[in-house]
């Protein structure tokens, strides 16, 4: 079995930096948005580019918060007793796997029949 302590560092780091990127970001957004709404933007490029960036920028986030999620369930799991432990088989999770992806739910074999199960536009796969 892989290092817990050190491996509930690194979920404790990260879970840091994502919490501080995400305080920032709804900092420097608070009242932004009403703002911007009542500024037009000068022609229907300039409001295309600025509509994807807006997109690109959200499309990153909800990724730092699907990642968030992730640790928290990764630390729970933890306080249980239940870590390392594949989700779907029951089978322990490769250490190498947990070094490389502290907050991973699933062996490799689960995972990609996972990923192929709900495989969407929108699913970002983790392997």
């Amino acid at each position: 079995m892989a290092d817990i302590k050190s491996l509930k560092s690194k979920l404790l780091a990260r879970q840091g930096e994502l919490s501080e990127i995400l305080n920032n970001y709804i900092a420097d957004h608070e009242g932004k948005q009403t703002v911007e709404s009542f500024i037009e933007v000068a022609d229907i490029a300039e409001k295309s580019v600025d509509d994807f960036l807006k997109e690109l920028e959200l499309s990153v986030i909800n990724q730092e918060v699907k990642e968030v999620k992730a640790i928290n369930a990764a630390l729970r799991r933890m306080d249980a007793g239940e870590y390392g432990i594949c989700l779907d088989c029951g089978n322990d999770i490769s250490p190498g796997r947990l070094e490389i992806n502290p907050a991973a739910e699933r062996c490799i074999a689960c995972q990609t029949k996972f990923e192929t199960e709900h495989a969407t536009k929108e699913y970002n796969p983790s392997l």
